[in-house]
């Protein structure tokens, strides 16, 4: 087949991006022709406010989705139209296959930035009825797409995706780590954090962009009762890149006075966070909402206990070999770090459940489901 796809994510280094790269890279592996449809503007932003540059960029990425996009796709005869971040044109030349890889437009809006959040509640339904097949990634969003997107009866599939990053790099020298640490690593965007001592010792680590839907705040308060509960001694690693709101959890952390104690990484590279999630005492991720939940995976490929968010797919992906907390009780999740960090017979436990169920997820599985959506698509004509 020649598969057209709307190739955007791969600018983004968190989950919509690590999806879309491995499944270009498998498609191809398989022998499909794969035409990567992308433009060179930005069109997101890290502020609350709406700025004109920002309304600029967002015209200007609509005009190139519904317009430009379709009329490449026609130009290069794809048999099929791959948009694999929500995202797409309302009519398109060849069948469409539409990715919604969560709901956070419809269930968490407040938790995005106010613009997109409302370009994405108008455009995706609609996008939904005229797709020849949707895929998302985890039954626990199926099961929200099936009852807020009605349109999607019928032609809804789930695809399991494979563990992140960390399949490709599993084994390095925590030297990596140390040295981004002490530099202050941060991967292809954003500014150096503050420079710290090396590794720390005892360490939890959470992933993640610097978002609201991350739930950070939260999640640094809980560290620091988890911290004040006989475990001073313990330090908080933040790895994930500058998001929507990225500001308020440097603020916050200041405002807290726990600067010495919790490190913002920024962005870092593969090699760095697989040597972050074997060193990690837990992986801490009290996530709002997720339509699957990398890091979960990487932490378990990686041998790392997971601390994890008792809703959405989060309990779905865990699969009782996390330890689950409610992400809203800042005590509950202190709670959870003190059970992982204090318990040592748990932790073996959450370390040997993890490996076996991150066994259960690969990239070549994750490439051969998408393969047939997309070879049933073809039959089903533009």
């Amino acid at each position: 087949m020649r598969i057209g796809i709307e190739a955007n994510a791969l600018k983004n280094a968190a989950g919509t991006g690590v999806l879309t790269r491995h499944l270009i890279d498998d498609l191809r592996h398989r022998g499909h022709d794969v035409v990567e449809f992308a433009h060179d503007f930005s069109s997101t932003g890290r502020s609350r406010p709406s700025t004109w540059r920002r309304w600029l960029n967002g015209v200007r990425q609509v005009v190139w989705t519904q317009v430009t996009l379709p009329l490449a796709a026609a130009r290069r005869r794809v048999d099929v139209l791959l948009c694999p971040a929500y995202v797409g044109p309302l009519w398109s030349p060849a069948p469409l296959v539409l990715m919604v890889l969560d709901l956070t437009f419809l269930l968490e809006p407040q938790t995005g930035d106010r613009l997109y959040m409302g370009y994405l509640r108008r455009l995706v339904p609609v996008l939904v009825r005229r797709a020849s097949r949707v895929v998302t990634i985890s039954h626990s969003a199926s099961t929200e797409i099936a009852r807020l997107l009605p349109a999607a009866a019928g032609k809804l599939e789930v695809a399991y995706p494979g563990p992140g990053e960390i399949e490709v790099t599993p084994h390095r020298d925590a030297s990596n780590a140390r040295i981004a640490l002490q530099r202050g690593s941060r991967g292809p965007a954003g500014p150096d954090p503050p420079p710290t001592q090396g590794l720390p010792a005892k360490y939890i680590l959470m992933v993640g962009t610097l978002e609201p839907r991350k739930n950070y705040a939260r999640a640094i308060q809980a560290f620091a009762r988890f911290q004040g509960q006989g475990f001073s001694d313990w330090q908080l690693v933040i790895a994930g890149g500058k998001g929507w709101g990225s500001e308020q959890v440097e603020a916050f952390v200041q405002q807290l006075g726990l600067s010495k104690t919790v490190t913002l990484m920024g962005q870092v590279t593969p090699q760095v966070l697989a040597t972050l999630y074997r060193q990690a005492g837990a992986l801490f991720y009290p996530s709002l909402y997720e339509g699957f939940g990398f890091p979960i995976l990487e932490a378990m490929v990686s041998g790392c206990p997971v601390v994890t968010s008792n809703r959405s797919s989060m309990v779905e992906v865990g699969d009782a070999a996390v330890e689950l907390v409610d992400p809203t009780a800042v005590d509950a999740m202190a709670s959870g770090l003190k059970v992982v960090a204090g318990d040592p017979a748990r932790r073996a436990e959450l370390i040997a459940k993890g490996r076996a169920r991150a066994a259960e997820f690969s990239w070549e599985r994750f490439g051969a489901a998408v393969e047939r959506t997309l070879t049933a698509a073809t039959k089903d004509g533009p």
